[in-house]
């Protein structure tokens, strides 16, 4: 029975060696599929690691190059999308769809200073790991240079003190159009048709100011920030008694009108005073806001068109925006602001908005961090409805309480006292500028005036200063002539290429005509200045422009290269 059991046994073993030699051949076969997709994978991974690396130093590369041709002031990156491109393909990635996709933007720093990114994405085709359905695979880069420096730009001259004199600063509604001088705030370009506003999203309507503080501020912790009629409501200020047959009411030139226009438009008197001399108070002011219906067509005052204006106060901190105060007008306070310089938290009826890190627009310097001997409080300006032009201004320095006279609230009352005083009401270290761009309305009428643009620091030797005008609509002749005041006119009198016009060759590089002949309406001036600062013995100066500005309300841009690009992100 034994034996029969270990021959039947023995018989069934026999049978079985084939097949399990089968399992093992089907086995060892997997196992080498398996060891053929792992060694695939670590050599497409091996691959793909090493073309990476490469990849994304060609898209940096791309990106310093890019961000050298980006003109701030375009509404596109054509330039600079060329020439990132160009980069790329020296570097063996050309850019053709769908194969390699590029795509590029421009936006803010937290500082304010535009950068240039780009995403380029490229399918990498695989070897061996095609045979698990993995073709290719797509790798997508991304970097961020910045090159260009939003210039600090004088606001208007004697405002550093209170003084209105030949102009100020303004602000339009996002339901007017830039034909009105501002391509930053408007929604569109034209009212009819409804042309969007081409200007570049990432400024997102705002306008930034940068109030600088010496540490010869020393009287008191506190610096007061004020501002001059921050609504946008036109109040009859006309006074009895006094002669307005010389005024200008926004229609037409000087000694045209009595202010007795619609008040929907601004008027001011001109006193006869020496308009150039700080000291003098050259105009009387009555209005100067200006209204108009979301078609942007001039109304009356109060016909529901008011321009809403947030101002947001804030600092930096180790790179973090720190929020002080913010105050939005509504124009429900105009007989508290209009005409009137008023300190949100400060001036009684005025607070600032609920939730805001601190009360008011008086700033406690001793919270704010000190860099090279200087601190630094940031003013954004935005409209959030309306589509009236919205004239104010900016002061900051000492409190009004303690100069002697105390500095008046009303406009005029305080123009007579710099008149009456002069040299009493300095502000003792404390400076402001605006960012890269600021707009300005004149007061002044056919008289040519040399303006300071922006300052030019020793540091920037050697870089580029760009500048333009937007809106610059008086008639003929349209010339801008640039000088920096610490530099001979002589150094610049090498022919210079005209950025964006390959035919024309200023034979004096710091002069730029308006290039259309006829008007220079609703657009950018092209091209823009593009003056090199000298190196060497520059110890720095002042951008200055000389024109006629005629009462005009325009925008000023500039920007300075700043040393070598850098990579950001």
């Amino acid at each position: 029975m034994t034996e029969q059991m270990t021959h039947s046994q023995t018989l069934s073993d026999e049978r079985q060696q084939p097949q399990q030699a089968g399992q093992t051949i089907v086995l060892m076969v997997f196992m080498i599929i398996g060891l053929l997709a792992f060694v695939g994978l670590a050599a497409d991974v091996g691959f793909l690691f090493a073309r990476s690396s490469q990849f994304s130093s060609a898209v940096d590369s791309a990106a310093l190059a890019g961000v050298i041709e980006m003109d701030p002031t375009a509404g596109n990156l054509e330039d600079a999308d060329d020439r990132a491109k160009e980069f790329l393909e020296a570097n063996g990635w050309t850019v053709v769809s769908p194969t390699v996709t590029f795509v590029s933007t421009s936006t803010l720093t937290i500082q304010g200073i535009p950068q240039y990114t780009i995403t380029v994405t490229w399918p990498v085709e695989t070897f061996f790991m095609g045979l698990l359905g993995f073709s290719e695979i797509p790798v997508t880069r991304s970097a961020t240079a910045v090159f260009f420096a939003q210039a600090e730009v004088y606001t208007p001259s004697a405002v550093e003190s209170g003084h209105i004199r030949q102009a100020s600063q303004f602000i339009l509604g996002p339901d007017s159009c830039t034909t009105y001088g501002d391509p930053v705030s408007p929604e569109r370009s034209t009212a009819s048709p409804h042309v969007p506003n081409a200007d570049p999203a990432h400024l997102d309507g705002i306008y930034r100011y940068r109030i600088r503080i010496t540490d010869s501020y020393t009287r008191t912790n506190i610096v007061r920030v004020e501002l001059f009629d921050p609504d946008s409501v036109n109040l009859d200020n006309r006074l009895s008694g006094v002669d307005y047959t010389n005024s200008w009411d926004g229609g037409g030139g000087s000694g045209t009108g009595d202010c007795s226009g619609h008040a929907g438009q601004p008027c001011v008197i001109e006193t006869g005073e020496n308009i150039n001399a700080r000291t003098q108070n050259p105009y009387w002011f009555v209005r100067v806001d200006e209204n108009y219906d979301d078609e942007c067509n001039p109304v009356s005052n109060g016909d529901g068109s008011h321009t809403v204006t947030q101002f947001e106060l804030y600092y930096y901190d180790d790179g973090e925006r720190v929020p002080w105060a913010t105050y939005t007008d509504d124009n429900s306070r105009t007989n508290l602001t209009d005409m009137k310089w008023v300190t949100p938290g400060v001036t009684p009826g005025l607070s600032v908005d609920s939730g805001s890190a601190q009360s008011s627009f008086d700033v406690d310097i001793n919270a704010i961090p000190e860099v090279n001997d200087m601190r630094y409080i940031y003013l954004d300006v935005k409209t959030t409805g309306g589509s009236a032009r919205n004239v104010w201004d900016i002061r900051a320095g000492l409190p009004n309480s303690m100069f002697n006279p105390p500095l008046a609230t009303d406009v005029n009352e305080r123009n007579l006292q710099m008149a009456n005083y002069p040299g009493n009401f300095k502000n003792n270290g404390v400076a402001v500028y605006a960012v890269g761009r600021m707009p300005l309305k004149h007061w002044v009428g056919n008289h040519q005036t040399t303006l300071p643009i922006a300052p030019i620091d020793s540091s920037h030797g050697g870089g580029t200063v760009y500048a333009t005008i937007f809106d610059y609509d008086i008639p003929q002749p349209k010339v801008l002539t640039f000088t920096i005041d610490s530099v001979s006119p002589n150094i610049f009198r090498v022919p210079v290429q005209v950025v964006g016009n390959p035919d024309h060759v200023n034979p004096l590089a710091g002069t730029v005509t308006c290039t259309d002949g006829t008007t220079c309406n609703n657009f950018w001036w092209q091209p823009q200045l593009r003056l090199g600062i000298p190196t060497g013995s520059f110890f720095g100066g002042d951008l200055q422009a000389t024109y006629v500005p005629r009462r005009n309300a325009h925008t000023w841009s500039v920007s300075i290269t700043d040393g070598a690009p850098i990579l950001t992100r």
